[in-house]
């Protein structure tokens, strides 16, 4: 970090660190959540089911349980 923004911070009484790792938290779970989206629609699409279809399947299958 450049000396001119810890100063600024540290000035402020902000928490750069906590911020950081809350805004990498954030951004990986986009990330995975984006990553789960594209691997449900290739598998929806090679087994030739609707979304809806699989999704009632799905709140099936846990009613199962």
């Amino acid at each position: 970090m450049k000396k001119s923004l810890r100063e600024e911070t540290e000035k402020l009484n902000e928490n750069i660190r906590e911020k950081n790792m809350k805004s990498l938290e954030e951004n990986i779970k986009k990330v995975e959540i984006k990553r789960m989206k594209k691997i449900i629609d290739e598998a929806l699409e090679n087994i030739n089911v609707s979304v809806e279809e699989w999704v009632e399947d799905v709140k099936e299958s846990r009613s199962m349980r």
